[in-house]
């Protein structure tokens, strides 16, 4: 009878090992135990010890980095941009102030502006949209420049 017990007992210790790795989160690729995942499967995120598709977790997302903690979008759908932490996917004019079209955005690239509201111009950087330098501004730089030179040279007996 002991005997059959100590069976039994081995049997079910060898019976729980088998299925400690098997997750019962399907989107689960290992896990620590059959209720809490380690790593998820392609397109998921582990959010709470739960593979969630990354579209549910970020809207507007089609690509999550599913390496790291916090969950970040590495690539979000068309017309939409990854925010500076990646914790979500903005329209271009809410990620660049008075932007109306951005470029094209790499995995982890700051996305940048290709084409300005109204009579803005891009920045050289194209990150953001400025003022355009207007002709009043380059006739009282050029006057200043000019009352300067006067002034010294004046001052030094070159005029």
């Amino acid at each position: 009878m002991i005997r059959s017990i100590k069976t039994l007992l081995l049997l079910a210790a060898v019976v729980a090992l088998a299925f400690a790795d098997n997750c019962t989160d399907l989107n689960c690729k290992t896990c620590a135990n059959t209720s809490i995942c380690d790593v998820c499967s392609g397109g998921y995120v582990l959010l709470n010890n739960i593979c969630q598709l990354c579209s549910s977790s970020i809207s507007n997302c089609d690509v999550c980095n599913d390496t790291k903690y916090p969950v970040g979008c590495i690539s979000c759908s068309n017309g939409f941009y990854s925010n500076s932490d990646y914790s979500s996917c903005v329209t271009c004019g809410s990620l660049i102030q008075d932007c109306a079209q951005c470029e094209y955005q790499a995995p982890f690239e700051k996305a940048k502006c290709s084409l300005c509201i109204d009579d803005l111009n891009l920045s050289p950087d194209k990150y953001s949209c400025v003022e355009p330098i207007t002709v009043t501004v380059i006739i009282v730089a050029a006057v200043v420049l000019g009352v300067i030179c006067l002034a010294l040279g004046g001052k030094y007996g070159l005029f």
